[in-house]
C-alpha cells in the first residue's frame, strides 16, 4: 500500500472508542510520548504552538476524577448523582487521559479562534496516531470542560480554553465500521 492509500485508510477507519470498551491494559509510555509528539506537528500560525497537555495515568486518573467532581456542581444547579459517579469512575477505565488546553499565544495579531483551531488540529493528530497504534481514543467535551470553573485547575487564564479530555486505552473489541450521513462530495461546492 502506498503512502496516499495508507493515509486515506487511516482517516476513514479512525473511530471513537469509549472508555467502556477499553481492555484495562496499560499503554506503554513511549507510545503516549509519540502520540503527543505528533500533536506538536499540527499547523498553527506564527508557530505559537498554543496547546498544552496534561497526561493523567496511574493514580493521576483519580486526580482527574476529583477535578471533574469539583467542577460539575459549580456549573449544574442540581447535580445528578449518577453523572457525578461516572465523572469519578470513568477515568479509571482508561490507561491514560490527556487534558487538552489552548493557551493563548502572545502574538496579538493571531486571533483566539485560530489558536483554538490549531489545538483541535493537534487533537486530530493524536486521534489518528492512537488509531495507527491500534488504540481506542475518545475525545470527551461538554459543559463540565468548557467553562471558567475548570480553568484554575489547569492554570489557565480567561483568554485560554480547556478543550476536553482524550481517553486512551487498548481496545477490548474490534474497531467498528464507520458511517457517515453523507458520502463523497455531498457537502462540497466547487467554484470555478
Amino acid at each position: 500500500m502506498n503512502t496516499t492509500e495508507t493515509i486515506n485508510k487511516i482517516i476513514a477507519e479512525r473511530r471513537i472508542i469509549k472508555p467502556e470498551d477499553f481492555s484495562g491494559e496499560i499503554i506503554e509510555d513511549s507510545t503516549i510520548t509519540q502520540i503527543i509528539e505528533n500533536a506538536h506537528w499540527a499547523p498553527n500560525h506564527g508557530r505559537t504552538e498554543p496547546w498544552e497537555f496534561f497526561v493523567f495515568s496511574g493514580e493521576g486518573r483519580k486526580k482527574m476524577g476529583q477535578i471533574n467532581l469539583a467542577v460539575y456542581p459549580q456549573i449544574t444547579p442540581e447535580p445528578d448523582p449518577a453523572v457525578m459517579e461516572k465523572l469519578e469512575s470513568r477515568p479509571l477505565l482508561a490507561s491514560h487521559i490527556i487534558g487538552v488546553c489552548m493557551k493563548r499565544g502572545i502574538n496579538p495579531k493571531i486571533p483566539r479562534m485560530e489558536e483554538i483551531l490549531a489545538t483541535a488540529c493537534a487533537v486530530q493528530n493524536m486521534l489518528l496516531t492512537a488509531h495507527t497504534y491500534g488504540l481506542g481514543a475518545y475525545w470527551s467535551t461538554g459543559s463540565y470542560t468548557h467553562n471558567n470553573a475548570i480553568n484554575h485547575h489547569f492554570g489557565l487564564s480567561e483568554e485560554d480554553l480547556f478543550l476536553g479530555y482524550i481517553y486512551l486505552g487498548k481496545m477490548d473489541k474490534a474497531n467498528p465500521t464507520g458511517k457517515r450521513n453523507q458520502t463523497g462530495m455531498a457537502k462540497t461546492v466547487f467554484i470555478k
